[in-house]
């Protein structure tokens, strides 16, 4: 019947009789599929190769109403991503369901989003892809050069900022005050923001 699958054994019943009803019980498996989860950062710039945020271990819900998916509540299965982003449920009767993300994995934003999926055709996988951007580290760098001889604040260098894990992004050129607050950057591993004089300042 429809939305099960099919019931290979073979009964053998015997009748006795015309007052004879011998019942056979048929237990079928429902038929179903999968719902697969693609996580992706929204921006590799900044994520690739920095141990400060991982795709695996992402959580998404999987819920039977879309009231439930925006309360949260009532969730029917969840999906976990591995350190590629990928995350696959375990099989699903036929249906309609609704795939939200309940829990981010490290060093990215919630992905709020709904997605809506049908699950119609025997062993296939309906994929989610989720695109999330990453946290920002809020912290500040506060630079303040001084004169070797006297220690007083000197004001007029220019420093160039890069960032940690091999890339160099510049934020471009930062005059220093007697102090400064250089704006805070992307979460960096083991806080590897770095200033280094330009060549005007050496």
């Amino acid at each position: 019947s429809p939305g099960f699958e099919l019931d290979t054994n073979i009964y053998e019943k015997t009748v006795n009789g015309s007052d004879s009803q011998p019942s056979v019980s048929s237990v079928e498996p429902d038929n179903g599929g999968k719902i697969k989860v693609v996580k992706t950062s929204g921006n590799k710039t900044v994520t690739d190769g920095n141990g400060c945020y991982s795709l695996a271990g992402a959580v998404y819900g999987i819920y039977k109403t879309r009231n439930d998916a925006q309360n949260n509540t009532n969730v029917y299965k969840t999906i976990t991503t591995n350190s590629n982003g990928r995350g696959i449920s375990e099989k699903l009767p036929f249906g309609k369901y609704y795939v939200k993300e309940i829990m981010p994995s490290k060093g990215y934003q919630l992905d709020y989003n709904i997605y809506e999926k049908t699950v119609d055709v025997k062993d296939e996988e309906e994929e989610v892809s989720s695109l999330e951007p990453p946290e920002g580290d809020p912290s500040e760098i506060v630079l303040t050069k001084r004169d070797s001889d006297y220690n007083e604040p000197i004001k007029g260098a220019v420093y160039e900022v890069s960032q940690g894990g091999g890339r160099e992004d510049s934020a471009g050129g930062f005059s220093t005050m007697p102090q400064m607050n250089i704006p805070s950057m992307p979460n960096q591993e083991n806080n590897s923001q770095s200033a280094t004089p330009t060549e005007s300042d050496k």
